[in-house]
């Protein structure tokens, strides 16, 4: 005989319908098989749940392209120029090597190696700082167990990046220093120069030096004398006051009672320069002073943008993505089987 279906209990109603008092029981049942399912999976849960609800993983933000572009080119640029600027330094440092006045520059090329070399270091820094974490994803899948989050990797990228910040905001800061005194000292920079060269009059008990310098400065800057012209000279004027072909300043005939008409025997004119070398000289080393700025200006600039870029950087890298905590209910609810019953009804 065939053991009896599980519907054997059915009313006569309907066959598949159950009778009240089982539709009771076997809900309480199915309740209390529930409520006790879910008392072991809350409690299970509860011995699991609370690690990982009290430490959650935290991953670090991405990081938008075009800014990590954009701070790898800076960074770029900044230790080509670093290292130009040391090649620069060396190729000086060598080329007064042996002069004498070497104690004079020293202190300029001291200044420059250390710009330079901090430079470059602060920059490697950075650029370690921000390319480290591609590497620190992939040894983080195998040190997982050890550190338990990415917390220690975000760190010492964040401390690197930090390095850099601080290191060329303060280079930044000097910088900013020497172009405001360079403002300051252009407007007496003229005057300096003046009460130089008038130390030099007169000629005739200058140096041998001063006199090389002097006669430097009229070749290159096609002029003659340094305030009142080739009368400065009085019967000895300059060879280097000579006008050459193609010169660019005006010149003026040489006075027929000086040393420049000794060895001559022809009438023609002999033509020097007319232009005191004062102007000149006072113009270039203006145009240089400037230069000069506009470098200090530039480099403030683009050590800025860094360090702009760099915080950017630091802001998205910072931006914890937080994995949703799955939460459980401590109390089972029975399925809603009505609509098959209606159904079936």
């Amino acid at each position: 005989m065939n053991p009896l279906p599980r519907w054997a209990g059915l009313s006569s109603q309907h066959p598949f319908s159950l009778p009240k008092n089982k539709q009771h029981n076997s809900q309480n049942n199915s309740i209390e098989i529930s409520s006790k399912a879910a008392g072991k999976l809350s409690g299970t849960r509860k011995r699991k749940q609370r690690p990982w609800i009290s430490l959650r993983r935290r991953k670090m933000g991405t990081v938008h392209a075009c800014v990590k572009r954009g701070f790898i080119t800076v960074a770029s640029l900044i230790a080509i120029l670093s290292g130009l600027l040391l090649a620069v330094t060396l190729f000086s440092h060598g080329y007064f090597h042996e002069d004498e006045e070497i104690e004079k520059v020293l202190p300029g090329l001291q200044v420059m190696y250390a710009t330079s070399i901090i430079t470059i270091l602060l920059v490697t820094t950075g650029l370690y700082g921000i390319c480290k974490r591609k590497k620190w994803m992939l040894i983080s899948v195998s040190i997982k167990i050890c550190l338990s989050s990415t917390l220690l990797g975000l760190f010492l990228t964040s401390l690197h990046l930090f390095q850099y910040i601080v290191g060329m905001t303060l280079c930044s800061m000097l910088l900013g220093v020497l172009n405001i005194q360079g403002l300051a000292v252009r407007p007496k920079l003229v005057e300096d120069i003046k009460v130089h060269y008038s130390g030099v009059l007169p000629y005739s008990n200058a140096s041998k030096e001063d006199i090389d310098g002097i006669n430097e400065l009229q070749t290159d800057l096609q002029c003659c004398g340094m305030y009142q012209g080739y009368q400065e000279w009085g019967y000895n004027i300059s060879e280097a006051c000579l006008c050459v072909e193609g010169a660019e300043h005006p010149c003026v005939a040489a006075p027929r009672n000086s040393s420049l008409f000794e060895n001559t025997k022809t009438d023609d004119p002999i033509m020097i320069y007319k232009e005191p070398c004062i102007t000149y000289l006072a113009a270039h080393a203006m145009f240089a002073l400037d230069i000069l700025l506009g470098i200090i200006l530039g480099t403030i600039l683009l050590w800025v943008s860094s360090v702009v870029l760099c915080i950017v950087t630091l802001c998205q890298m910072n931006r914890k993505e937080d994995t949703p905590a799955v939460v459980y209910s401590h109390e089972a609810k029975a399925g809603n089987y009505s609509v098959l019953l209606d159904e079936l009804t």
